[in-house]
């Protein structure tokens, strides 16, 4: 392939543009090594998640693909604990943010139509078929909630918790999120499970108009509220809101439905940088 349609190559440039945006202070400490940036050490990071490779893997490939480190920078493979380390330490929600408005920004501030959904990560690898020959229930999940652009499918904005956990309370903090990441919104697509006054006010508060099925909870048949009435009579363009199931089925397809971390704080961190490398890559 050539180096302008492999998409190894393309997802390295774009990974290591934003991470330096992200991480504007080459070195995390004066007395640092000096000897790989956190920019380089974050691109790698995407391309870790992107390839589905752990950490000695990604190192690995590294060491035989010249053209991916001339594109990083790196003039030499760093040991794969200092990737873990930088990881562990360093990769911060707050930074993988940091990448995603990067990409924004990168892409254009044009106003946009946002869907948002919620899917689970699952917290082991055992099977389905295991599962149910042993009789063993899986244990919880980790449930990420996307923001996405209608049209150029890019997640907007990415949240992580521990599930199950309602639909309806995680709409603004995904909402406000893409707004601090530079999205301008025209308006909001979501399912029924958003359904709620306080998400049309807040929204409507904002500037825009939030489209939601409203789920009849009254005896007649009413459905209060003007917002949520309006929303009986959803427009054409709702159908759009299945963009957002297309950047789930593609995250999970590209980067894996399950999380090969193993404590909370590090699971929810995982599913975020999914997000944001699926972003990076697209």
């Amino acid at each position: 392939m050539t180096k302008k349609s492999n998409s190894i190559a393309a997802t390295a440039r774009m990974a290591i543009k934003v991470a330096k945006k992200a991480f504007p202070d080459p070195y995390s400490h004066i007395k640092s090594p000096h000897k790989y940036t956190q920019a380089q050490l974050a691109a790698c990071m995407v391309l870790k998640t992107i390839l589905r490779c752990d950490y000695r893997r990604i190192v690995e490939m590294l060491e035989v693909m010249p053209e991916i480190r001339e594109i990083l920078g790196i003039k030499s493979v760093c040991h794969h604990t200092t990737l873990y380390y930088f990881a562990r330490d360093r990769l911060t929600e707050k930074k993988l943010q940091a990448m995603l408005a990067a990409v924004i920004e990168v892409v254009g501030h044009k106003k946009t139509t946002l869907a948002v959904d919620s899917t689970g990560l699952s917290v082991s690898s055992a099977s389905a078929h295991f599962v149910a020959r042993s009789g063993r229930e899986r244990k919880g999940y980790v449930q990420m909630t996307l923001a996405a652009t209608v049209g150029s499918q890019l997640v907007a904005s990415v949240q992580a918790r521990d599930g199950p956990h309602g639909d309806a309370r995680c709409l603004v903090p995904a909402v406000k999120q893409a707004q601090a990441n530079g999205v301008l919104i025209h308006e909001v697509l979501a399912d029924a499970g958003y359904d709620s006054h306080r998400n049309h006010r807040w929204c409507r508060g904002q500037g825009f108009r939030a489209w939601i099925p409203p789920i009849v909870r009254s005896a007649n048949g009413a459905i209060g509220g003007v917002d949520r009435a309006r929303c009986a009579n959803l427009p054409k363009r709702y159908g759009k809101r299945w963009h957002v199931e297309s950047v789930f089925s593609a995250i999970k397809r590209r980067t894996g439905a399950s999380l090969a971390a193993r404590k909370p704080t590090a699971q929810k961190l995982e599913a975020i940088l999914k997000a944001v490398a699926y972003t990076v890559h697209r």
